[in-house]
Parts: structure tokens; sequence; C-alpha cells
């Protein structure tokens, strides 16, 4: 009898071992968080960091999908009745942003007769220039007024997250240089929430099966795309016993964290609203943007032209040197002992 032994060939072997010490290194990166943030530093959302990896794996792989060609549009349980005169009342509440508009009107002269330091500042401070005029504003208000009141009337869960959740704390509404508002609501309930917004006199709803959705006016302008702008974004959410995380792809940076951050919902001063937010908002804001006091980033997106902009184009710059132009809410203590906000331009109650 001959006897046969096989022999593992060196480069195999090499083969296999560089495979073992690979597999024993994506589990230490997918178990152990320290390693994993570490690694994947500039590849996972900020949010995400605090998360355990499992839960991360269920945020990344469930999806939002809604079978919108197959469900018939059903019956709105709770219409509203919606004025659309009311909203010329809007335009007399909107803050048009004086001091930035004064302060560049004064850059410009200063620029003008050669000022070099002053083009410079002037330069900066357009990159965050407004979005919105007035009357885009007043129609934007409107709009989330009548959203307000039709999501109260039918019983549908949501609140502001993201940028809009970040303006709510920083600015007691739209960050001055955005141009949207940005909404989570419950994925399981969005046949009640197509029935309700699709059922609003002189809106439409954009609902897309994948996407987020958009309600936005009837007689606005034709853009380039199905929906028009101003419009609401409307992104979606699902849950378990522990977690609530975005179905959305767009917000699935913004919302993956444990339910007891974010339920029960709290209240906060939006424009002239008082909206629904995350329950513990702040740490969740500060866990998205890092220190988002000092930190003011121009926008990545321009909604009104659905055009992104380059990632060498965008600025982030100490929000101090934004504070004589646009409003930013500080802290402060009174005589009770209490902290309160206040809204204030350039040291001055708004």
């Amino acid at each position: 009898m001959k006897l046969v032994i096989w022999r593992r060939s060196s480069k195999a072997f090499c083969l296999w071992r560089t495979l073992k010490v690979a597999a024993i290194l994506l589990l230490l990166i997918f178990v152990v968080m320290p390693i994993r943030n570490t690694v994947l530093y500039f590849v996972l959302p900020k949010l995400w960091m605090e998360q355990p990896s499992l839960f991360l794996l269920k945020v990344m792989t469930h999806n939002q999908y809604f079978p919108i060609e197959q469900t018939p549009l059903g019956q709105n349980p709770a219409p509203i009745q919606v004025d659309l005169k009311e909203i010329e009342q809007e335009q007399y509440q909107l803050p048009a942003y004086p001091a930035f508009h004064a302060k560049v009107k004064e850059l410009k002269e200063k620029a003008e007769e050669g000022d070099a330091e002053s083009e410079q500042e002037l330069q900066e401070l357009m990159r965050f220039q407004p979005q919105m005029v007035d009357q885009d504003r007043a129609v934007f208000l409107f709009t989330l007024k009548v959203f307000t009141e039709a999501c109260k009337a039918a019983n549908l869960t949501w609140f502001l997250i993201s940028g809009s959740a970040l303006g709510a704390i920083r600015h007691h509404g739209m960050i001055p240089w955005d141009d949207d508002v940005d909404i989570v609501m419950n994925g399981s309930e969005w046949i009640t929430i197509r029935n309700v917004l699709s059922d609003v006199k002189g809106f439409d709803l954009f609902t897309p099966s994948y996407n987020q959705w958009k309600f936005f006016m009837h007689d606005l302008p034709q853009g380039n795309r199905p929906f028009k702008w101003p419009n609401l974004d409307i992104f979606f959410f699902a849950e378990d016993d522990t977690y609530i995380w975005a179905t959305t792809w767009g917000a699935k940076g913004s919302l993956a964290n444990k339910k007891t951050d974010v339920f029960p919902l709290t209240t906060k001063k939006f424009e002239i609203f008082q909206l629904p937010v995350a329950r513990y908002i702040k740490s969740l804001i500060t866990a998205e943007y890092g220190d988002y006091h000092s930190g003011c980033k121009t926008a990545e997106y321009v909604h009104k032209t659905n055009e992104k902009h380059a990632s060498t184009s965008l600025v982030s710059i100490d929000c101090a040197k934004l504070h004589k132009v646009f409003p930013f809410v500080f802290y402060a203590t009174n005589a009770d002992g209490a902290i309160v906000e206040q809204l204030q331009v350039d040291g001055k109650p708004v």
C-alpha cells in the first residue's frame, strides 16, 4: 500500500492565513464599536457611531418601499377646510433678515471703493445668502400650517429631523440660508398619510415608492421635476420595541436611535409655530452635526433649482460671524434660576 500525504502549498497556506486574519479583523470591526468607528470614521454618519452594529445592519437593509401603484387611493378619514386666501396673512409675519441685507449693502459700498477686506467678507457672507424671498416664505409657512392641521385632524405622528430640527433649536425656525423643511412620519401609516394629504384643497402630494414624498401648493410654477417648490420633504421611519430608524435613504443619517431618545415627543418653536421634535433633540442634533452652536455650514442642496453643490464649494465658518446678521438662539438664566432661550440678532432680542 502506498500512503499519499497531501501537503498544502506555501501559497495556499499564506492565502488561508490571510483570509483568517481578515475574518478576525472584520469581526473585530463589526463587534467592537471603538475599532469600528475608528476604521470607518470617514464613512459612517456621525449619528451611527453611538449605535451597535447589529442595529446599523437593520438600518442599512430596511429601506422604504410602498406599493403605490397597487394600492388604490382611499377616503380621507379627517378632511379639513382650507382657505387659500389665508396665505396673504403670512406675508406680515416673516423675518426678512434686514440685518443681513443691510450688511451686504455696507460691504458692497466699501468693496466698490477698493476695500479688499470688505470684498473678502462680502464673498464669505454671500455664501449664506437666504434662498427664499418673502413670497416664497409665505408659501412655505402656509404649506406648513396646512400640513400641521391635516396631520392633527387625522392624528398622524410626525416630527422635525435633520436641518429643520437643527433650525428649531439654533434659530427657532428655518436655518436662514436653507430652503426646505425636513419631516419624518411613521411608515406604517403611509396609506392613511397618502389618503389625508392627497385630499387637501389646493395642494398636491408627490408619492414615490422608494424616496421621500413632497407636499406642496398646486398653483406654484412648474419646475424641472414632477413636484414644485417650496415644498415639505416627508421622510419615513420604522420602529421595534427598542429602536427607531429612517427607512428613507435621505434621512438614514439623521434618525437611528433608541426610541426613548425620541418618544415621547416634545415641541419647539419653529417660525410662528410650535412643532413636534424628538424628546432629546439637542443630544440627537449634537450626535449628527457636532458643535452646532459654533459651526455653521452652507447648504449642500438647493431645492429651489434641484441642484447639489459640489463638496469643494461648501463652506463652514464660525457661527459667531453670522450673529450680527441672522437670528440665533442664546441661553440665559432668569431670576428663578431657570435656563431660558432668547432669539437675538446682533445681541438684540427679536
